[in-house]
């Protein structure tokens, strides 16, 4: 399924990019646009990046769950996840209220 249409980035890839990216170092905190910038991609129009943050969510505590690593670092990492969806999402709302006060 095509996850970024401005990229053509399907879930496949983005998975496949982020398990690659957690090997190399399990617990980094990664972001929409460091996923995009692994994939020698860029964001463009942001919208994707709801349904990229849920991939990296998933995927992230896929990887955490066969890794077995500090049950610690891994709340830590998720509270970063989470704060940055959070963000994601108040970013999101006032790009949308912008654009309907244009309208």
């Amino acid at each position: 399924m095509i996850v970024c249409s401005c990229n053509r980035i399907t879930d496949v890839e983005l998975r496949t990019a982020l398990y690659e990216m957690l090997v190399e170092e399990p617990w980094q905190l990664i972001v929409p646009n460091k996923l995009f910038h692994y994939l020698q991609k860029r964001g463009k129009c942001g919208f994707c990046f709801s349904n990229v943050i849920e991939i990296i969510l998933s995927t992230t505590e896929e990887f955490h769950a066969q890794y077995q690593g500090s049950t610690e670092q891994y709340d830590l990492l998720k509270r970063k996840m989470i704060e940055m969806s959070k963000k994601h999402e108040r970013w999101l709302l006032l790009v949308r209220q912008s654009r309907a006060n244009q309208g």
